[in-house]
């Protein structure tokens, strides 16, 4: 009898054999992983199937919406890499498009070194819409310099004044809006992104704005992390691309805290797409990372 390959909708798949299975495909990427268990377990997925060629699982694909970004729907395929020459995976990614609830633009994501993926969804229509570096700095060797002034305050400070932290919050949202165009969040109200900003996981004492009166010239966001003597820098920016060297200015506020409290590394997750994270990047010695790349099809 001839082997078929056939492609079917998944609803579950037990956790030993799904564990198994991405083992399998992603080797030694983790990132990879998580990434396909994001929309294979959520609760926003849409779709799922599974290659088999002889009854044996060769494939799978998910397809799933994030609320914070739901203008995009997210797809992420994980192949056995005996049948990467098969066109699993542009079976599996018809099957997808096909689904009646999926909406263009897709988008996928996977590291730049992988040739092979970057060959595929570019032959399918995926275009490249930024890089993603997760470095490393390390504080405590580093020589930084702290400025004295008024005009520096950190969120703590101004979490009681409710005009100064409703404009911080709006600067917030408008900066993280330009810098997604490619993908952008969904619209909620001041208060939605008032939680955003000042939730538990943010360091108010370490999260530094620069003011002037009751404006918001510019902000730099400071986070907790479950790793030991390890900070995380978050979202910055400025009214306009000129206030890069007031980014850098708080940057250098956050590194002194860092420092001053016994910490020994910041983390970052820096997208090309962010003129002002990538301005950091720039001007401080972080660790070389590869690049994870995020594709979409419009």
């Amino acid at each position: 009898m001839k082997k078929q390959l056939t492609i079917n909708t998944v609803d579950f798949i037990e956790t030993e054999d799904l564990t198994h299975f991405l083992s399998l495909c992603f080797k030694n990427d983790p990132t990879s992983k998580i990434f396909f268990l994001r929309g294979f377990e959520s609760r926003h997925r849409l779709c799922a199937f599974d290659a088999t060629y002889d009854e044996k699982r060769i494939g799978l694909t998910t397809a799933w919406k994030n609320p914070f970004h739901p203008h995009t729907t997210y797809v992420s395929t994980a192949i056995d890499p005996r049948f990467r020459h098969y066109d699993v995976e542009g079976k599996l990614l018809k099957r997808v498009e096909s689904y009646a609830t999926v909406e263009h633009p897709l988008q996928t994501s996977f590291w730049e070194a992988n040739d092979y993926l970057k060959s595929f969804h570019r032959s399918v229509g995926f275009k490249e819409i930024r890089k993603t570096y997760e470095p490393t700095l390390e504080v405590q060797s580093f020589q930084y310099f702290v400025t004295q002034t008024d005009q520096i305050m950190t969120f703590k400070q101004i979490s009681t004044d409710q005009l100064l932290r409703r404009n911080v919050v709006q600067l917030v949202q408008s900066t993280y809006e330009q810098t997604h165009q490619a993908n952008p969040p969904a619209t909620f109200d001041v208060n939605k992104w008032d939680h955003i900003v000042c939730n538990t996981n943010t360091l108010l004492e370490g999260s530094f704005l620069l003011t002037q009166g009751d404006e918001v010239f510019a902000f730099a966001m400071l986070h907790k992390t479950e790793k030991s003597k390890t900070l995380e820098l978050g979202w910055r920016g400025s009214q306009t691309l000129e206030g890069i060297s007031s980014v850098l200015l708080l940057t250098e506020q956050q590194i002194g805290y860092a420092k001053k409290h016994g910490f020994r590394y910041l983390e970052a997750e820096v997208d090309t797409t962010d003129p002002y994270f990538t301005s950091v990047l720039e001007a401080y010695p972080f660790s070389s990372e590869p690049a994870w790349v995020t594709y979409q099809k419009r």
